[in-house]
């Protein structure tokens, strides 16, 4: 039983981005909308994944009475997602006045939401998964309706609120079952219980459904996928490259605890309905993605897509499967931050790269950041060399291996069809000629070189894919 010392140094990474969201209301109060307030708090996040990387586990343990678990998994998810947090921040400080809110209100919804997060990707038990789940969500609402005076992203928040408050209660609804069924919270628990009442499959599959459900939307998974394109177009860029990234990461968290205690196989009509839901969300995403206009409806079309090649390593049930998944979702977060990052990176305010046509002969008027886009791009198609092939490549093997060779097929089919409309954007960049109203695009210098970090980053996982994939396995 480990004293409260111990428990306490085990969540540190966690207390760490708390104590930093109150610091930055308090610091808010004396100092309003100052700019420190955005270092102070990419500061805090830092030192969390310091902490992440700095606390050596060489066995899972169990803190605070049970509902939380620290393993490996843990602090590698803790990770990224304050990793991608971070460079939310960084790429969104030199547009927050077009946020129409106080800075440091903004930042500390960035912070609870973040906390929120971490800690789903430690909850154990049901009552924790809900809670967590929670406290990630209710930040987010507030932050796509932080342009309370534009229409889009008020209409957005609305939309956002109500289909995450249906999502809750189809989760919330799976918990209490499962609960009434075994009088218990820990995962674990509850799945040794259920594996002892054959007679009450049907109940047990609906209780899986409903959770599979709310998660479903969290992911944006076919076919609670609905809200995406318009909270991703109608939020300020700066809050959609935060929802595109970490929360996505928050939200596999739920799937991968429920998965390793073995509840996806305690009904065998799990396996099935995990595969349509993966196989229809490539589809319809890719499918979509390939009339789209608007930058950010796209990434978001793009987005339920590759939550399907995530959803469908769970269908393996296997380990490999499993940490095909989490190396899937890892990557994913670095990806799409680069896509989205790119709608604010400009300099001037008034230039957004928002819309498919403002991409047209971008090589012509900033040949770094075409080359640099070029790259996420690729890496987003599963072009090799670039990071994005091997996660692809992961899951479809894992699918192979468990002899789930019709499921393999046609996730690799369908790729094909994703890959197509990033190469129309790179054609579109190098091979389009600009509009007469475009002009030569101004970077802002600091956010250039994490851009370009980032976008190399990509490419060099993709050469040296050991590392992360070595994490990914050794997690478990």
């Amino acid at each position: 039983m480990l004293n409260l010392s111990q428990q306490f140094l085990l969540s540190s990474p966690s207390l760490m981005v708390f104590f930093t969201a109150i610091v930055t209301m308090l610091f808010d109060l004396f100092k309003p909308k100052s700019s420190a307030t955005n270092y102070l708090a990419i500061l805090g996040l830092l030192i969390s994944v310091f902490l992440c990387c700095n606390i050596n586990l060489e066995d899972k343990l169990m803190i605070w009475s049970n509902h939380f678990i620290i393993d490996n998994a843990t602090y590698l998810m803790q990770m990224f997602i304050v990793v991608s947090v971070i460079l939310s921040l960084i790429y969104a400080n030199h547009r927050y006045p077009s946020l129409h809110s106080a800075k440091g209100d903004v930042i500390s919804l960035y912070l609870f939401a973040t906390l929120g997060m971490m800690c789903l990707a430690a909850a154990q038990s049901l009552l924790t998964i809900y809670v967590c789940l929670e406290l990630t969500s209710l930040p987010l609402y507030a932050l796509v309706a932080a342009q309370k005076n534009d229409s889009k992203a008020v209409e957005a928040a609305v939309k956002y609120f109500i289909m995450g408050a249906i999502a809750s209660a189809f989760i919330l609804f799976g918990i209490s079952i499962l609960f009434g069924l075994t009088g218990h919270l820990d995962i674990t628990s509850v799945v040794k219980a259920l594996r002892s009442m054959q007679n009450f499959s049907l109940i047990i599959l609906v209780a899986i459904i409903f959770i599979i459900a709310g998660v479903a939307f969290k992911l944006a998974l076919f076919p609670f996928h609905m809200w995406i394109p318009d909270v991703y177009a109608g939020a300020s860029p700066v809050v959609t490259l935060f929802l595109s990234a970490a929360p996505k990461i928050a939200g596999f968290a739920i799937l991968f605890r429920l998965s390793l205690a073995g509840l996806f196989n305690v009904v065998p009509q799990v396996q099935h309905l995990i595969i349509l839901v993966g196989l229809a969300s490539i589809t319809v995403g890719n499918l979509s993605a390939l009339y789209q206009k608007d930058l950010r409806r796209l990434l978001a079309y793009s987005t339920i897509a590759h939550m399907g090649y995530v959803i469908l390593g769970f269908a393996t049930d296997t380990k490999a499967g499993t940490s095909g998944a989490l190396f899937y979702i890892l990557t994913y977060a670095l990806m799409t931050l680069s896509g989205f990052a790119v709608i604010i990176l400009a300099k001037n305010q008034d230039v957004v790269l928002s819309n498919v046509a403002d991409l047209q002969g971008l090589n012509k008027r900033n040949p770094w950041l075409a080359a640099m886009l070029m790259i996420v791009f690729f890496s987003m198609a599963g072009v090799p060399p670039a990071i994005g092939f091997f996660a692809k490549f992961f899951i479809i093997r894992a699918l192979v291996d468990s002899h789930l060779t019709a499921t393999a097929i046609s996730a690799l089919l369908l790729a094909v069809i994703g890959a197509f409309y990033y190469l129309r954007l790179i054609k579109t960049m190098y091979f389009a000629a600009p509009a007469e109203n475009q002009g030569t695009i101004l970077l802002n210098k600091s956010s250039s070189v994490i851009y370009f970090i980032q976008a190399v980053a990509l490419l060099l996982l993709g050469m040296y894919p050991a590392f992360l994939i070595n994490a990914c396995w050794q997690a478990f």
